[in-house]
């Protein structure tokens, strides 16, 4: 017997779930980075090296599967806001689109 516990000639095998699907889209106007994972939208600011933001998503939804784009006007309405993203699209694995817009001000 082996000390693993398996007998005989077969082996045993283990169950390997594959790592979570993350998608990923970059911001035209400054240097975002809009990651999501399946119960998570996350916004990188590459310049300085932090997460910017973060969303997380209500248990009673489901996954995400995609983020489909991430849209902006630089300056946002005037508001003085240098860039980012004003609208971001975010397709679920049961085919529901999550749209976030930016709040004024």
């Amino acid at each position: 017997a082996s000390a693993l516990g398996g007998g005989g000639g077969g082996g045993s095998s283990v169950a390997v779930s594959p790592p979570p699907p993350i998608s990923a889209c970059f911001s035209a106007s400054r240097d975002l980075l809009h990651v999501v994972t399946p119960r998570e939208l996350v916004v990188l600011d590459l310049e300085l090296g932090v997460a910017a933001a973060t969303r997380t998503l209500h248990s009673s939804k489901p996954a995400f599967s995609s983020i489909l784009g991430v849209w902006g006007r630089g300056v946002s309405a005037g508001g003085g806001d240098e860039g980012g993203a004003d609208v971001v699209y975010a397709a679920h694995v049961d085919g529901a689109l999550s749209i976030w817009v930016r709040a004024q001000g």
